[in-house]
């Protein structure tokens, strides 16, 4: 499970010197599912159960699955099927599937539903749980039953998370009762060390035959702020068992980061330009068209203008100006270049390296 997910310190190493950007996140064409036996019945079953999430990874919303159009695809889940095998793990059969991704988005499209594409925020995340009838934080290190649950459903719902260290930097400044009574003060500076896009306090206990489960979503603070930011989402609620509470919490992130990051196709096109500085090799002209064109709300790019170290580009959107800006701030390769020059509205500075 932790060979899916970069580890903590390996992600501070990398994330010091460049600040808080987004993740792209792999294997959104495919899933494993668990399976009783190697028949073709449960074979079959098991393809249109990974299509089914490798489709809400690819949107961020199980409500996708009611739409008729994608119904309609689940009956014939082997038609987008690129390849499927069995694996086992911890003396488990499952059946790995992949999917053809360009088809799986163009379904998504066609039926005018979210695409969320492979950039996501970081999120860490200071969560309380119970274990062995005590309350403790959930830690980076360590193969507990809950990380592994909490890992798995961030996986499955295609959101990269961090857990804190739990060492001594972090003892030192956030406790059990920080998290549970969601002092979000008390957990600013230590959350500042993991440079991610947001953070989240949140909590799961037992209540006799159910789980209760509270969330409160941050946005890391900007440099130099001081006050407490306020919770850009507040739940809570219960579920039947700590794997569904743990499903819970992450579809709470994903219904809330689809909402800002997803884009929805209106059938038709929006133009949009951008310039970019920076651009000093070959390679960097490459890497950066290639950058756009994957992002989820471009249908083309074309390069309009180079000169010097500054190319501008022409963009097809399949949403709005606006949604190219949320993804493009989410980025930590680009910065907005701060002018009060009309004419420099959209420069942006390019660190692909």
């Amino acid at each position: 499970m932790r060979n899916k997910f970069l580890s903590i310190s390996l992600l501070i190493s990398l994330l010091a010197w460049q600040g808080a950007q987004a993740v792209e996140v792999a294997k959104l064409d495919e899933a494993d599912i668990q399976v009783g036996s190697r028949s073709a019945s449960e074979r079959d079953s098991a393809v249109r159960e990974a299509l089914a999430r490798v489709l809400v990874k690819n949107s961020g919303s199980a409500a996708v699955l009611e739409h008729p159009l994608i119904r309609q695809q689940l009956s014939s889940a082997s038609a987008l099927l690129r390849q499927y095998g069995y694996l086992e793990k911890e003396r488990q059969l499952y059946v790995h599937a992949s999917f053809d991704q360009a088809r799986i988005v163009s379904l998504l499209r066609d039926a005018q539903l979210p695409v969320w594409g492979k950039q996501r925020p970081l999120t860490l995340m200071w969560l309380v749980v119970e274990r062995d009838g005590e309350r403790a934080l959930l830690a980076d290190q360590g193969e507990s039953v809950q990380r592994q649950l909490l890992m798995q459903a961030a996986e499955n719902a295609g959101i990269p998370v961090l857990l804190p260290l739990m060492d001594l930097d972090d003892l030192m400044q956030v406790s059990i009762n920080s998290v549970r009574g969601m002092f979000v003060d008390e957990v600013m500076t230590a959350t500042n060390r993991y440079q991610s896009d947001f953070f989240v306090l949140a909590n799961m206990e037992a209540a006799g035959e159910t789980v209760n489960y509270q969330l409160n979503l941050y946005s890391r603070p900007r440099e130099g702020e001081t006050l407490p930011p306020q919770a850009l989402l507040s739940q809570q609620g219960s579920a039947a068992s700590e794997d569904q509470a743990m499903s819970a919490l992450l579809s709470l992130l994903s219904g809330f980061y689809v909402e800002k990051y997803a884009v929805t196709s209106t059938g038709e096109s929006q133009l949009s330009e951008l310039t970019f500085v920076g651009i000093n090799k070959l390679a960097d002209l490459v890497s950066l068209e290639a950058f756009l064109g994957q992002l989820s709300v471009v249908k083309s790019v074309s390069l309009k203008q180079m000169a010097a170290d500054k190319v501008t580009f022409n963009l097809s959107l399949f949403g709005t100006r606006e949604d190219l800006d949320r993804l493009l701030n989410l980025e930590g390769k680009i910065s907005r270049l701060d002018s009060l020059q009309e004419e420099q509205a959209n420069t942006y500075q390019w660190r692909g390296q």
